[in-house]
């Protein structure tokens, strides 16, 4: 969603910064992603990365995001659940 928000802002330079390991190596290493509960969507970020634009995909530290990881925390403690799919 946050590529997708960074796109319609006309956003042409972006870096994307993760604290997730595995997420940072689905999205940035070739794998085969037909074997994945999530290929549907990383084969969409795949595809977002190749418009054309520049977005670089970064791993730091989990200490480096602890604002984010703080609201991440609180956004999961209420009670509202709901799914959005995007349409590409």
């Amino acid at each position: 969603r946050g590529l997708i928000l960074a796109w319609e802002c006309g956003c042409k330079e972006v870096i994307c910064e993760t604290d997730y390991l595995d997420a940072y190596l689905l999205i940035t290493q070739d794998q085969n992603l037909s074997n994945s509960d999530l290929s549907d969507l990383l084969y969409k970020i795949h595809d977002v990365l190749k418009w054309n634009w520049s977005v670089i995909v970064t791993l730091i530290q989990r200490t480096a995001n602890s604002a984010a990881d703080h609201m991440a925390r609180r956004a999961t403690s209420l009670q509202h659940y709901y799914s959005e799919w995007l349409l590409l």
